[in-house]
């Protein structure tokens, strides 16, 4: 909602502007954007989308600050990029024309060498996410049900994938634990609440992180190899507040604490 307001106070101070002779609406369409960023393995190069071109295709930055390369150049936008944690390969995925089915891609880091991991134009492939070890990858699907993601994990090595969860609900990927061992799954509601589980690749057993009543959004995690990383995560939450701020869930009590103070 936020956004959305957001979004048409924007587009209201366009026209504004535009009728009193200052800018014109042309100009803030034509305004270009970065999103996505992903840095290589080595931190040298960040990969990313921007519609600079027209659509979001998959670009790359060195850090030295030389002029970024275009990487992809389809009619159909990209809709998120990853870099391999080990490799110099970039995983991205692209629907046709518009249909929003988005695919699994895997190609190396100068654009070449593009393979698809899935094939399927009638079901969508969601939220992927490398192992730590660069070697598989999770994700959601709903090819089993088309109103519904299950959870899949992928040898990238022999290209098979085997449904390992599945669950009536809307699901994505969050991360991984460090040790590869478990996945954190969020499932939605709405764009307004969600909840995070625990998912063991081992035993299947799941757990629920982030019991709540009303509204809450839990998102952005990132799991560290340190030894912080033995208690829990770091995520984006707005949990009985009404900003979105950064927490540390500790996993062995389900207890998130937020660190952040800001009021916005």
């Amino acid at each position: 909602m936020r956004k959305t307001l957001l979004f048409l106070g924007l587009l209201l101070f366009a026209f504004i502007q535009s009728a009193s002779g200052n800018y014109n609406i042309q100009q803030y369409l034509n305004i270009k954007y970065a999103r996505g960023a992903s840095f290589s393995p080595d931190e040298k190069s960040v990969a990313y989308l921007s519609n600079e071109s027209g659509t979001y295709q998959v670009w790359k930055i060195n850090v030295d600050g030389q002029s970024p390369e275009q990487l992809t150049h389809f009619n159909a936008s990209v809709g998120m990029v990853q870099y391999s944690p080990t490799q110099n390969r970039l995983l991205f995925t692209k629907d046709t024309d518009g249909d929003e089915n988005y695919q699994l891609y895997i190609m190396d880091d100068d654009g070449k060498n593009q393979t698809a991991l899935t094939a399927d134009p009638k079901s969508r492939f969601l939220s992927p996410r490398f192992s730590p070890d660069g070697k598989k990858l999770a994700y959601t699907s709903n090819e089993r049900n088309k109103q519904f993601f299950d959870i899949y994990v992928m040898d990238l090595e022999t290209k098979t994938a085997s449904r390992i969860r599945e669950v009536n609900a809307f699901n994505t990927i969050e991360a991984w634990s460090p040790d590869g061992n478990m996945l954190i799954v969020a499932t939605h509601d709405n764009n307004y609440n969600n909840n995070l589980r625990t998912l063991n690749l081992a035993t299947g057993e799941s757990l629920l992180l982030t019991s709540h009543e009303g509204w809450a959004t839990y998102q952005q995690i990132v799991w560290p190899k340190s030894k912080i990383g033995q208690k829990g995560f770091y995520l984006l939450s707005d949990k009985s507040q009404e900003f979105s701020k950064l927490c540390f869930l500790k996993m062995k009590k389900s207890v998130m604490e937020i660190m952040d103070s800001a009021q916005w």
